[in-house]
């Protein structure tokens, strides 16, 4: 991270808006550096950074959960690494796909949640 915010430094040095590149990367750096994913009581929830920017779904709701390969293709998908991706489809038709370094790990966690809840 720090080399980007040196780099950016030296490009916009001596340029009258240049600050203003570099508040908008600290900005970045704070509000996205790790996509945390959490799985509780009744609810999956994922937020960037300090939580200021967050979702979550109920696990009810959650109708079928599996592992993908990225696609790049995708616009609206939340990919912050690893190779694969978590794809949830929601009980309404909608999708979500999370990327995770542990997406067999995580879909194992839904698929147990799910079921759990399913049975009571």
């Amino acid at each position: 991270m720090m080399v980007i915010l040196g780099i950016s430094l030296l490009i916009f040095l001596g340029r009258p808006w240049s600050w203003l590149g570099l508040v908008m990367l600290a900005v970045c750096a704070v509000l996205f550096p790790v996509l945390t994913i959490e799985v509780t009581e009744g609810r999956l929830i994922w937020y960037f950074g300090l939580g200021l920017i967050r979702r979550d779904v109920s696990l009810t709701e959650i109708e079928r959960i599996s592992v993908m390969k990225k696609d790049r293709f995708r616009v609206w998908s939340i990919d912050v690494s690893g190779r694969h991706t978590v794809e949830i489809e929601l009980k309404d038709g909608k999708r979500i796909r999370l990327g995770t370094d542990r997406a067999e790990e995580l879909a194992q966690v839904l698929q147990d949640a799910t079921a759990l809840l399913r049975s009571t």
